[in-house]
């Protein structure tokens, strides 16, 4: 069964290329908000510093510090508070991405997609919402529990005789961190799922529905999130490659850098739209509605006759 979601997936994404190219402008618009007055800010001091064409052989975060100084603006401060823009309007953003994209993978009663996109943004978003504030205290809860249990943990591996135990233990617990992460978000898409086919409105029924589903079956549901996980993984691994071996001192070569950074975030969106695709048609299998019966009654004929009739229970 997991096996058929995922490539029900993967299929629906292939089929639905404007609901990917959506999500895609999407992103370049999010990343556009921060990176177009951090490109323009710095820009005007690169320009006139010809220790900038360092940043052409590789990026540096020191270079970059030592650049940003020509005004003696605060670098750091600046490029952090750019990136904690990014991430709020992300997430304010999120339920609205969320809602159009279950309605258009969903519905086919709109005459295009985007008006399908932007009638799912708007029906969902306050249900998506609630349900985004309720995964952040279940997170918050479970990562408070995994600290306390950590700590008496790292204690030990502190004292420990053995110098590689503290690095080992904290690879074991990032490992953790991002398992537990990947379990909240999977039971996120159940639960949007839920509340999105059934059109239900009970929104902590549908997060609990979502979490009990993903840990009783996470043999089944975790393949779900791993399969896109590991085809970006490699995909991201193909991309640095390409970059560690490519230099982009050239105005021709950083177009190819750039157009090689877009179809890898198109890639990743063509992934996301697979992955709820997968997460829907989960939730179908589980969740079969009962199909309209049709039994067959007797009616009169003209000359009296009984002739079969249909007729639906």
């Amino acid at each position: 069964m997991t096996a058929r979601c995922i490539t029900h997936g993967l299929r629906t994404s292939r089929r639905n290329c404007s609901v990917v190219t959506l999500l895609w402008f999407w992103t370049i618009a999010l990343a556009g908000t921060a990176a177009l007055p951090t490109w323009y800010w710095l820009g005007r001091g690169f320009n006139l510093a010809p220790e900038s064409d360092r940043m052409l052989t590789g990026f540096s975060f020191m270079t970059l510090g030592e650049l940003g100084q020509y005004d003696r603006s605060p670098v750091r401060g600046i490029l952090l508070a750019a990136a904690a823009a990014v991430m709020l309007l992300a997430l304010l953003a999120n339920p609205l991405v969320s809602g159009g994209l279950m309605e258009t993978l969903i519905a086919d009663d709109g005459p295009t997609t985007l008006q399908r996109f932007m009638r799912g943004a708007g029906r969902f978003f306050w249900r998506f919402l609630r349900l985004l504030a309720y995964a952040f205290v279940t997170a918050g809860v479970t990562l408070g529990l995994l600290m306390a249990a950590f700590s008496p943990v790292n204690k030990r591996l502190s004292e420990s005789a053995w110098e590689p135990a503290t690095v080992v233990g904290g690879l074991v617990q990032g490992a953790l961190l991002v398992a537990v992460g990947g379990i909240l978000l999977l039971a996120l898409d159940f639960a949007r799922a839920r509340l999105a086919v059934n059109d239900d409105r009970r929104v902590l029924r549908s997060w609990l529905y979502g979490l009990g589903l993903v840990l009783r079956r996470l043999p089944s549901t975790l393949p779900l999130l791993l399969a896109p996980v590991a085809i970006f993984a490699f995909l991201s691994g193909v991309y640095l490659v390409y970059v560690r071996f490519t230099p982009a001192n050239a105005a021709w070569l950083i177009l190819i850098l750039f157009l090689v950074q877009q179809t890898l975030m198109y890639c990743r969106a063509f992934l996301r739209v697979s992955l709820v695709s997968s997460v829907l048609e989960y939730h179908r299998m589980m969740n079969p509605r009962p199909e309209t019966l049709t039994a067959v009654v007797e009616t009169p004929g003209p000359a009296g006759n009984a002739l079969p009739g249909p007729q639906s229970t």
